[in-house]
Formats: structure tokens, C-alpha cells, sequence
């Protein structure tokens, strides 16, 4: 799949936390996760922020893994 549809779908998630007020979004369900932002590992969270930030803290990631 392309970049850009995740660079959609993440500046989308951004304007609707800004039009919430609210300060961020915590993803823990993997689908999510790999719809977000296209990692396919198998354990991860996200965190993501109206203001552009998005934290995807893993534990032993792979070197083949790709994060979009």
C-alpha cells in the first residue's frame, strides 16, 4: 500500500483530536495500528497527537520491518 494513504489517514486522526480538543490518541489494537501507520509487528502501541506527533514505542523490533 501506498505512503501517502497513511499520511492521509494520520492527518485525518490529527484534525479530528484538534476539532475534539483533545490531546491525543493511544492505539493498542495492532489493526489499528497497522491502519494508521502500516507496521506489522506483532506488539506495539501508538500515540498519536493533534499537533503532528505519533510514537510508536516497540520492543525488539526487526530490521525487515517497515514503518510508513
Amino acid at each position: 500500500m501506498s505512503d501517502t494513504i497513511y499520511f492521509k489517514r494520520q492527518n485525518r486522526l490529527k484534525e479530528v483530536l484538534g476539532d475534539k480538543g483533545l490531546d491525543g490518541m493511544l492505539i493498542t489494537n495492532l489493526t489499528n495500528i497497522r491502519y494508521i501507520c502500516g507496521f506489522t509487528g506483532s506488539a506495539a502501541s501508538c500515540l498519536v497527537t493533534p499537533r503532528g506527533n505519533i510514537l510508536l514505542p516497540m520492543e525488539g523490533i526487526s530490521n525487515n520491518q517497515n514503518l510508513r
